[in-house]
């Protein structure tokens, strides 16, 4: 026991210098949040007999340096038991809340296995750190990053043992390994006050929605009528008039683009086809009878016209405003993105670039004679981040709100256009 205890003070020492560097680290750089006090008054139980640490009590504390409290627990299962330092979020502690650390031992042996790290409050977001071969207390750490769900780095090294970073600040271990991991694109700083537009934007919309009705191939024309896109003759009178998925996309770009420009987008201009920039020999023989890209085009379009209002943007091409080249989801071109993975792009998204909102084209396999891939379906997205690092992102969607789960279950792969949202917002 007391060689056990010489090895973990003397790699404590070994961090020692990388928590030096935490305590002077800015961490405004990046997104963190801390319980290293509390797990540092728990310090002898980390490390304690089996019985125990299972028997301990719950307990929710205080801290001195950080605004949230933790909650400190144990779980056991059948093979394994849990040390649970768990950050206070909206006066709940979840599981998986920004910032907290879950520390895995064997039950039948006591041997520490693991300990996950939350860098996001998502189940999917966090940091595995294990032991290698070595051991917990002779070896040296090694580190897998998982983003939504996603491995993205494995075995990163981190030089100390691992029982001497079970009390080190979150900062410690970013410090340790910042010339291995991008973590300012991992956890980059949340300023609430990045999104306010785009809440701005939801309010007006959530007001609203319920005015108009549900009207196949339905849009409001450039000076204001209701029309028929296809054909831009005026809705049947006497009937509600409405929008139907694209109508209703651009009956929300116009309230950013008129108060730009002083009028309304051109259902003409949004119709136009770009044969030229997707598709292929197949798909161009269906274009008049199938138009399988109507969607696509018809976003690009709208975001194309945003994009050639800005400083420059009058070389813009059509291609411009693509969420395209993320570094951890792989983009189909004129497809777009796994529709399973688009709730962790728009995350990442919402954090790397705040203040945008997306136009989503659902694209899926449609129709018989030859079933085609079609762009079938188009909707607005609104992401956001608060103040406690919480996302959501209202979905707008053919006249009501809708959700990100009833939105990737149109299709099996969804393409994004990006806009900047704007204080200056109203919809006709």
């Amino acid at each position: 026991m007391i060689r056990c205890v010489f090895v973990f003070v003397f790699s404590l020492l070994l961090f020692s210098a990388a928590r030096a560097g935490a305590d002077t680290y800015n961490q405004a750089e990046f997104d963190i949040r801390e319980n290293v006090e509390i797990r540092e008054l728990h310090a002898d139980i980390l490390s304690a007999p089996t019985n125990e640490v299972i028997n301990l009590t719950r307990k929710v504390f205080t801290q001195r340096g950080q605004d949230n409290r933790v909650c400190v627990q144990v779980r056991k299962t059948q093979e394994a038991f849990y040390i649970l330092f768990l950050n206070e979020e909206d006066g709940r502690f979840p599981v998986f809340s920004r910032g907290s650390w879950i520390i895995k031992r064997d039950l039948a042996t006591g041997d520490f296995v693991q300990v996950k790290i939350f860098f996001h409050s998502d189940p999917g977001s966090f940091v595995r750190i294990f032991p290698d071969k070595g051991g917990a207390v002779r070896g040296k750490s090694l580190m897998d990053l998982y983003l939504f769900n996603r491995r993205i780095q494995h075995d990163v090294p981190l030089g100390g043992s691992f029982v001497s970073l079970l009390t080190l600040p979150f900062a410690a271990i970013i410090e340790t390994s910042r010339g291995t991991v991008n973590w300012r694109g991992l956890i980059p700083p949340v300023d609430a006050s990045a999104y306010r537009n785009i809440l701005t934007m939801t309010k007006t919309l959530r007001a609203r929605l319920g005015r108009f009705a549900n009207v196949d191939d339905g849009a409001m024309d450039s000076d204001g009528r209701m029309v028929f896109i296809a054909t831009l003759e005026p809705q049947d009178a006497g009937k509600p008039a409405g929008f139907n998925c694209s109508g209703f996309v651009k009956w929300i770009a116009d309230g950013l683009y008129a108060p730009l420009t002083g009028k309304l987008l051109d259902i003409k201009e949004l119709k136009t086809k770009h044969p030229e920039a997707r598709g292929s020999f197949i798909s161009r023989r269906y274009e008049d009878r199938r138009d399988p890209f109507f969607g696509l085009d018809w976003s690009r379009n709208i975001a194309l016209a945003f994009a050639r209002l800005s400083p420059g943007g009058q070389t813009a091409g059509i291609e411009s405003s693509d969420v395209r080249g993320l570094p951890y989801w792989k983009y189909m071109e004129d497809i777009g993105y796994a529709a399973k993975d688009i709730p962790a792009i728009l995350h990442y998204l919402a954090l790397t670039e705040p203040g945008s909102i997306y136009i989503a084209s659902v694209n899926r396999e449609f129709g018989s004679d030859p079933v085609l891939r079609q762009h079938t379906h188009v909707a607005v997205l609104l992401p956001v981040i608060d103040a406690a690092g919480k996302f959501s992102c209202a979905v707008m969607d053919t006249t009501v709100e809708s959700s990100l789960q009833r939105l990737t279950g149109r299709g099996d792969f969804i393409h994004l256009v990006r806009i900047k949202a704007r204080a200056e917002f109203s919809p006709p």
